[in-house]
């Protein structure tokens, strides 16, 4: 399963959405990059200080980041 959901720094999410609201499961997209062979993962702060890259994937958006252009 592919997701069409295209990620930006900002953006609320969390990787299982029962888990809506229990501290450490929902952080914010820091960096969004792919790897050599074309990859794409997301870098995300979790609410509980650790920094991941996850696979788009594995991740629920909540809030997409507002646009400040």
């Amino acid at each position: 399963m592919t997701t069409d959901i295209k990620y930006s720094l900002g953006d609320l999410v969390t990787y299982r959405a029962d888990l809506l609201g229990v501290q450490g499961h929902s952080g914010i997209v820091i960096n969004v990059f792919s790897d050599g062979d074309g990859v794409e993962y997301i870098l995300v702060k979790w609410h509980d200080g650790e920094v991941y890259p996850e696979l788009p994937r594995h991740l629920f958006l909540l809030a997409k980041a507002k646009n400040e252009q």
